[in-house]
């Protein structure tokens, strides 16, 4: 199937490799990453709260997010 930008995609995406910078511990990371993308329903977003979940990276509920077009 082709996603809204045409880039075909198959399957279910995964995360493979986190590469954290500026000293920003793995866990940290993806806690932070699966905060943003909780309420999300793109495949990449549910990849990435299913690698912190997988994790056990505590990741929090946040408010007021708002969709930027």
């Amino acid at each position: 199937a082709f996603d809204k930008t045409g880039t075909l995609t198959i399957g279910r995406p995964t995360v493979t490799d986190i590469l954290p910078l500026n000293n920003l511990d793995t866990e940290k990371l993806l806690a932070l990453a699966g905060a943003v993308e909780f309420r999300s329903e793109h495949p990449l977003a549910e990849a990435i709260v299913r690698r912190a979940n997988e994790a056990s990276a505590l990741i929090v509920i946040v408010n007021g997010l708002r969709l930027l077009k």
